[in-house]
């Protein structure tokens, strides 16, 4: 179940166990697009990626690509990716205030 960061999803998650709580993409990339200014370089870069996984997503749905099959190509294509964003990120949050919109956003993509 994607979704942003309301306070009752996890209440409703720990009693239905078949959903699984995901974060919303959406919502973490509007973060960063919100916190540019203070330090351009590094919300671009992830702005990018996000970028980059929606147009993948995209041309998997114009190529017909089942759920199993997307899957498999997230897992493939993603894994590194997202390894290299966990990195940034947590290295960018240990380097600015956790209360400025990159701390914001930052700790949102994290959770």
């Amino acid at each position: 179940m994607p979704s942003d960061g309301y306070g009752a999803y996890p209440a409703y998650v720990a009693t239905h166990p078949e959903v699984r709580w995901v974060g919303c993409w959406a919502h973490a990339r509007r973060k960063f697009f919100e916190a540019q200014a203070e330090n351009s370089r590094v919300a671009q870069w992830i702005l990018r990626l996000i970028a980059w996984m929606y147009h993948q997503d995209k041309q998997w749905d114009e190529a017909g690509i089942d759920a199993r099959q997307r899957q498999q190509r997230r897992e493939r294509d993603f894994t590194r990716k997202l390894y290299w964003l966990r990195v940034v990120v947590l290295r960018l949050r240990a380097h600015v205030r956790l209360k400025s919109g990159l701390g914001k956003a930052c700790t949102y993509l994290l959770g």
